[in-house]
Protein backbone atom coordinates (compact mmCIF):
# COMPACT_ATOMS: atom_id res chain seq x y z
CA UNK A 1 0.00 0.00 0.00
CA UNK A 2 0.87 3.48 -1.06
CA UNK A 3 0.40 4.84 2.59
CA UNK A 4 2.49 2.01 4.19
CA UNK A 5 5.40 3.10 2.14
CA UNK A 6 5.07 6.59 2.47
CA UNK A 7 4.87 5.86 6.22
CA UNK A 8 8.35 3.69 6.41
CA UNK A 9 10.18 6.47 4.02
CA UNK A 10 8.89 9.16 6.60
CA UNK A 11 9.56 7.60 10.16
CA UNK A 12 13.40 7.72 8.30
CA UNK A 13 13.94 11.13 6.58
CA UNK A 14 11.68 13.10 9.01
CA UNK A 15 8.39 13.87 7.22
CA UNK A 16 5.36 14.02 8.12
CA UNK A 17 2.26 11.83 6.98
CA UNK A 18 -1.38 12.60 7.17
CA UNK A 19 -3.78 9.67 6.25
CA UNK A 20 -7.37 11.05 6.12
CA UNK A 21 -10.26 9.63 6.03
CA UNK A 22 -9.39 7.06 7.98
CA UNK A 23 -12.55 5.47 8.30
CA UNK A 24 -13.14 5.25 4.82
CA UNK A 25 -10.71 2.26 4.86
CA UNK A 26 -11.94 -0.42 7.92
CA UNK A 27 -10.25 -3.39 5.76
CA UNK A 28 -6.50 -1.55 6.47
CA UNK A 29 -7.24 -0.50 10.22
CA UNK A 30 -5.81 -4.01 11.63
CA UNK A 31 -2.15 -2.83 9.59
CA UNK A 32 -1.93 0.64 10.25
CA UNK A 33 -2.52 -0.27 14.39
CA UNK A 34 0.56 -2.38 13.94
CA UNK A 35 2.31 -0.08 12.39
CA UNK A 36 1.73 2.12 15.45
CA UNK A 37 2.11 -0.45 17.81
CA UNK A 38 5.38 -0.29 16.33
CA UNK A 39 6.17 2.69 15.51
CA UNK A 40 5.59 3.45 19.78
CA UNK A 41 8.02 0.57 20.54
CA UNK A 42 10.55 1.71 18.35
CA UNK A 43 10.14 5.33 20.07
CA UNK A 44 10.11 3.77 23.25
CA UNK A 45 13.35 1.80 22.50
CA UNK A 46 15.40 4.36 21.40
CA UNK A 47 14.21 5.14 17.99
CA UNK A 48 15.39 1.83 15.91
CA UNK A 49 12.34 0.36 13.28
CA UNK A 50 11.89 -3.41 12.63
CA UNK A 51 14.03 -3.11 9.03
CA UNK A 52 17.35 -1.52 11.51
CA UNK A 53 17.12 1.66 10.29
CA UNK A 54 17.04 4.77 12.85
CA UNK A 55 14.26 6.92 13.06
CA UNK A 56 14.17 10.77 12.74
CA UNK A 57 11.96 12.36 16.22
CA UNK A 58 10.98 14.94 13.92
CA UNK A 59 8.54 12.26 12.53
CA UNK A 60 5.08 12.71 12.34
CA UNK A 61 1.74 10.84 11.52
CA UNK A 62 -1.18 12.49 11.78
CA UNK A 63 -5.24 10.92 11.28
CA UNK A 64 -8.34 12.13 10.52
CA UNK A 65 -11.55 10.12 10.92
CA UNK A 66 -14.93 10.68 12.06
CA UNK A 67 -16.08 8.49 15.23
CA UNK A 68 -16.42 5.56 13.87
CA UNK A 69 -16.29 1.66 15.47
CA UNK A 70 -13.53 0.67 12.67
CA UNK A 71 -11.14 2.98 14.16
CA UNK A 72 -9.15 0.74 16.18
CA UNK A 73 -8.80 2.67 19.78
CA UNK A 74 -4.53 1.39 20.12
CA UNK A 75 -3.97 3.79 17.28
CA UNK A 76 -5.32 6.67 19.36
CA UNK A 77 -3.72 5.24 23.01
CA UNK A 78 -0.38 4.80 20.77
CA UNK A 79 0.27 7.57 18.35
Amino acid sequence: PVAEKLITKARHDGSWVVLQNCHLAPSWMAKLERICEDLAQAFEGGGGGKDGKEDSSSFRLWCTTFPSSVFPVGIIQNC
